[in-house]
């Protein structure tokens, strides 16, 4: 829960720098006169895109981040399988019994009790690829920088030019940042 909320501070934090500067900018770029129209045509991206990156985002979770489901970790509702039966050395959730769990692998807390998996991670037999589903992610986020940097010089008069498309002097890096 703290790194949710850390995440969703940072997150906030970066919108909050980043969004004033993208209108100013986005207005520089608008004809005299215009700049309502344009800027709610260079808004309609955030419109547009919100399907097809969800689309995107739950593909690649499903494909590195499967569901548990399959291994009998969860119940035929979705909540997990994590109340032990002593009894009768079975798993079950608050909605019922878990049938397909295999009790012979399940896990032992440090007094040597058994215990029922809580997340995915410790179901057995389920395999996560965390690590290349961020790396995804962080390489498709690295996508609009890098076009900005590319396409900054054609989108600027060329009195505003710093550069070449490909140069990475002071000069290039002062005129993305606006200065």
């Amino acid at each position: 829960v703290t790194s949710a909320i850390l995440w969703n501070m940072v997150l906030t934090i970066g919108e909050v720098l980043w969004s004033p500067r993208q209108n100013a900018w986005m207005m520089t770029l608008a004809p005299a006169g215009r700049e309502g129209i344009f800027l709610a045509f260079a808004s309609l991206k955030d419109i547009l895109i919100t399907w097809p990156s969800s689309l995107f985002l739950g593909h690649i979770n499903g494909v590195y981040n499967p569901n548990c489901r399959e291994q009998g970790c969860r119940d035929e509702y979705g909540h997990f399988c994590d109340i032990y039966n002593a009894a009768n050395g079975t798993c079950s959730s608050t909605q019922g019994l878990c049938l397909q769990l295999n009790t012979t692998l399940l896990l032992k807390t440090s007094d040597g009790s058994l215990t029922c998996p809580h997340t995915c991670q410790q179901c057995p037999g389920w395999e996560g690829q965390a690590e290349t589903l961020w790396a995804i992610i962080f390489f498709s986020s690295l996508i609009s920088p890098i076009l900005i940097w590319f396409f900054l010089p054609f989108l600027r008069p060329t009195s505003t030019n710093s550069g070449g498309i490909f140069s990475c002097g002071v000069d290039r890096i002062k005129g993305v940042c606006g200065f």
